[in-house]
């Protein structure tokens, strides 16, 4: 018997596929995710594992168990993992959800055109379940299991989650690891384990290829009841699996012939390092992915020259959380030789709606809104705001103005009459009540609105933004004004501001009434997330905040 199949050893081609494929994630960053995964099964998974078996002398058809099963296992495996994969992808949308989590993506990395996504498909679909269930339970749980199927199965499972290195998948994928594992074991076979594979996978890439980009998918989570259901397919299949085939009979330990075979250590050291450098690519993601406003340490948002060569005009549709249009929008550019003017007209319609979100109900508004920035700096120099809202019963007619660096409105309103006000309330990050009688001075801030705070729409800085430098990651404070917001310590509404943080999250591929884009996703504060063309002038294409969507449905 050949004794290089050991644990010793498997571990020991773990350790170097876990640092082939860090090293050529970085190398390949720049490489669409179709590529990516063809590149990482055949080069960074494949030739290890060929190696390897031809190092060890072994038998490829007894050590990878390529042994056929009936069709119903077959059938009843596919099952298993058309069911998990409802399960688990609930289960990382929970946990990006929870995080906020967002895995950030440079433009390159997108599956844009259709040879892109033949080959996302390919990989994900046929290589990814080939390659790398002959390596986790062909060769690894193989060995593993001379100390038992729990050991081996436990193995295989935690190998098989931190060769992925990233955040959520490392949660969702235990359930669906530990499927793999079990039918491999009780089968005697990875055939088994291949169907629940491909039926994982291919449900992701058919749910992926159905996703038409729109904005809106940022705010889904699977359905929890879908995930119950999923779960319990998956089990009832697993539990029929385990009535048509027979408990494998215990498999004999090799002799222990050496001390470094005999020894923990001996056996486990190559894994070792992999721990630590699993954490830290681990806590490099979440800084990243959830906690990217710590990058900016204390600096504030920066914006290059102005994109804008010439005169431009957008229009948007405006929808609801449930995806009903409720409005539109119309905004135009007008460069002079000493400015930019951006004017903006609104109208939204009242509305109720019940969304998988969330109640919202807001009232009809109708804004025009006429900001001039600074053609050096982009700062504002002017800004004049006019809405009517309607919120029940109650009609309020605003006013806002910006003049010399500082903001005065003027609300008239049945239940307020006549308020004016020419000082901010200033919205601490912590709990305690807002600071009251500043000046609203407007120098270095941007103005904002919209969302369950204000009835006003959006405000002027998403279009400024184009200006922002967009490299991934890009992280910077941002000071946001709101003529008209509610916040707990104000009573009714009044002029806010607060400094939140605005990040260049991710590129994103895009889908409006306008047509499919490469974007930029970028967030500011907690709230408000706009899209940007990766080319210049990085039009505004889509805008959300936690009530409405703005999307683009045409240019000129």
């Amino acid at each position: 018997m050949n004794h290089r199949l050991s644990i010793r050893n498997v571990n020991l081609l773990y350790l170097v596929t876990f640092a082939i494929l860090l090293v050529g994630g970085v190398m390949l960053s720049g490489v669409s995710l179709g590529w990516h995964v063809i590149i990482n099964e055949v080069a960074f998974l494949g030739l290890p594992l060929v190696v390897y078996l031809l190092v060890a002398a072994q038998n490829p058809r007894d050590t990878l168990r390529l042994r056929g099963v009936s069709w119903q296992v077959a059938g009843l495996s596919l099952l298993v993992g058309l069911g998990l994969w409802r399960f688990d992808s609930w289960l990382a949308a929970v946990v990006n959800g929870l995080l906020d989590y967002t895995i950030p993506l440079p433009p390159e990395a997108l599956n844009v055109t259709v040879l892109d996504k033949i080959v996302m498909a390919l990989g994900t679909v046929v290589l990814a379940p080939l390659v790398e269930e002959a390596l986790f339970r062909g060769v690894i749980q193989s060995a593993y299991e001379r100390r038992g199927p729990v050991r081996a199965i436990a193995a295989s499972t935690v190998l098989f989650v931190m060769i992925h290195q990233e955040l959520a998948q490392s949660v969702a994928l235990l359930p669906v690891a530990a499927a793999l594992g079990y039918v491999a074991w009780r089968t005697g076979s990875i055939m088994p384990a291949i169907m629940v594979h491909l039926g994982n996978n291919a449900q992701a890439v058919v749910v992926s290829l159905l996703d038409g980009g729109s904005p809106q998918r940022v705010a889904f989570l699977p359905s929890s009841t879908g995930a119950l259901l999923g779960g319990v397919v998956a089990v009832a299949a697993l539990w029929l699996l385990s009535k048509l085939t027979r408990q494998p009979e215990p498999r004999e330990q090799r002799p222990k012939r050496s001390w470094l075979a005999r020894n923990w250590l001996g056996r486990n050291w190559p894994i070792i390092p992999v721990l630590p450098i699993y954490m830290v690519v681990l806590g490099i993601g979440v800084l990243f992915g959830v906690r990217p406003e710590v990058l900016a340490l204390g600096q504030r948002v920066e914006l290059g020259a102005a994109p804008w060569k010439e005169e431009a005009r957008w229009t948007y549709e405006i929808r609801n959380a449930a995806d009903e249009p409720v409005g539109s929008a119309d905004c135009s550019l007008t460069p002079d030789e000493e400015s930019f003017v951006l004017d903006c007209s609104t109208e939204q319609s009242a509305y109720e709606v019940d969304a998988p979100s969330g109640f919202f109900s807001e009232g009809s508004v109708t804004q025009r809104q006429i900001v001039r920035w600074d053609r050096r700096t982009l700062g504002i120099v002017e800004a004049e705001i006019e809405a009517s809202i309607s919120q029940g019963p109650e009609q309020i007619e605003l006013a806002a103005a910006v003049e010399d660096d500082r903001m005065t409105v003027r609300v008239d309103g049945e239940a307020d009459a006549v308020e004016r006000f020419d000082a901010c309330y200033v919205l601490p990050a912590t709990g305690d009540a807002p600071a009251t009688g500043e000046s609203c001075r407007v120098e270095n801030t941007f103005l904002a609105g919209g969302g369950v705070f204000s009835p006003l729409m959006v405000g002027e800085w998403p279009w400024r933004l184009s200006a922002v430098p967009f490299e991934l990651a890009y992280s910077r404070e941002i000071s946001l004004v709101w003529p008209y917001r509610s916040a707990e310590g104000i009573e009714g509404r009044a002029p806010a501001k607060h400094v939140e943080f605005v990040v260049v999250r991710t590129a994103e591929q895009l889908s409006t009434p306008a047509g499919e884009f490469v974007t930029w996703r970028v967030t500011a504060g907690e709230r408000y997330t706009a899209w940007y063309t990766v080319e210049a002038p990085h039009t505004l294409v889509a805008y959300s905040d936690d009530m409405v969507t703005w999307r683009l449905t045409g240019d000129g």
